[in-house]
């Protein structure tokens, strides 16, 4: 008859890699009683995961054990099952998950990489977009300072032509009056020269 040890409800606290005990005693029967002595160093510390038909081989076997166990025994029993509950995840679950866990680490790393490179040609293209800028705030300033130089000598043309026309009539006027002058003096001259022949 099968012992009566339910499985316990509470969630898994960890993964059995293996027992550390002094002495774990199994009964494979309630007349004979095989004690198997385990320790650390036989189990190691590296050793394989359990595989899901060793955790249902090693469930059957603890519920196979017969009535005559002592408190002792039933409680490495119920230990086990616990260890063993269906929800620990299986080696085939661990496995996908750690696969996936990578595929998401490479693709992670080339994202980093991509973003690192598009922000590198970002700002190499903004840098070209200064230096064009400036090459373009120069030119405009240069043809600024050539067009005001430009509207400079312009107008000191117009000065230049306006003086120009005043002197121009300034000595057309004076010549005028210069040549009335000279004929008023020339017919004075006449005048008296005439008149003291009369006389």
């Amino acid at each position: 008859m099968a012992v009566n040890v339910a499985p316990s409800s509470i969630p898994l606290q960890g993964s059995l890699d293996f027992i550390s005990s002094s002495t774990l005693s199994i009964v494979n029967s309630s007349d004979d009683l095989l004690n198997l002595q385990v320790t650390e160093q036989e189990m190691g510390t590296d050793a394989e995961p359990l595989q899901d038909e060793e955790v249902v081989q090693f469930r059957a076997n603890v519920l196979d054990m017969g009535e005559g166990i002592s408190s002792r025994e039933r409680e490495l029993a119920r230990m086990v099952l616990r260890l063993t509950d269906s929800s620990r995840p299986s080696s085939a679950q661990i496995a996908s998950q750690a696969a996936t866990i990578l595929d998401l680490s490479i693709h992670r790393d080339y994202l980093i990489k991509q973003a690192e490179e598009e922000r590198a040609r970002w700002q190499s293209e903004r840098e070209g977009w200064e230096r064009a800028s400036e090459a373009l705030i120069a030119q405009r300033n240069t043809k600024d300072h050539s067009s005001n130089r430009h509207q400079e000598l312009e107008r000191y043309c117009s000065i230049l032509q306006t003086d120009n026309e005043d002197l121009r009539r300034r000595v057309s006027a004076y010549f005028c009056e210069y040549t009335s002058s000279m004929w008023s003096s020339h017919h004075t001259i006449l005048f008296f020269a005439f008149r003291n022949n009369d006389f």
